[in-house]
């Protein structure tokens, strides 16, 4: 059974590595003997206006209880050991389908400009095609999201 969804206790690194505490976390992945981690935070206000953000309260919650309503930043993941986690909880399925979704859209947009981003035109130097695809990153997460709904359509002609 999958801990995908999973709130856990989990020994967090501060960005300076100067030190460390325990702080929840969702489980966003897994793999053999590691999990990815996703960041949660009670600094709501803070993080709110993040496109890649989700608040979250106890009505939010499968199984356990938040001290109070948090934010979860769907972007901010890291791996660990499962073995240094510990379950404490867990988020309702819609909840966590919907931080994935949103942790995939902006990988896919980081995909897009590492993979498909135009380069920069230099007159006389840059080609300039006289047909081709014009799409940008919207694009390319529309139709990963249609593909993780299994939208999907065929051309019978």
């Amino acid at each position: 059974m999958s801990d995908i969804g999973a709130l856990a206790l989990v020994k967090f690194e501060y960005t300076d590595k100067s030190d460390w505490k325990i702080r929840p976390g969702l489980i966003t992945a897994e793999y053999l003997n590691d999990y990815q981690i996703g960041f949660i935070s009670k600094e709501v206000d803070k993080y709110i206006n993040e496109a890649t953000s989700i608040v979250i309260g106890n009505e939010d919650l499968a199984s356990g209880r938040l001290k109070t309503k948090s934010i979860i930043r769907a972007h901010k993941t890291f791996w660990t050991e499962k073995r240094l986690c510990k379950r404490v909880g867990s988020l309702k399925r819609e909840v966590t389908e919907k931080v994935l979704r949103l942790n995939i859209k902006y990988i896919t947009g980081n995909y897009y400009e590492l993979a498909h981003k135009p380069l920069s035109f230099v007159p006389g130097k840059s080609p300039v095609p006289v047909s081709g695809r014009v799409y940008g990153p919207e694009d390319m997460q529309n139709i990963i999201d249609a593909g993780l709904d299994f939208w999907l359509t065929t051309n019978d002609s």
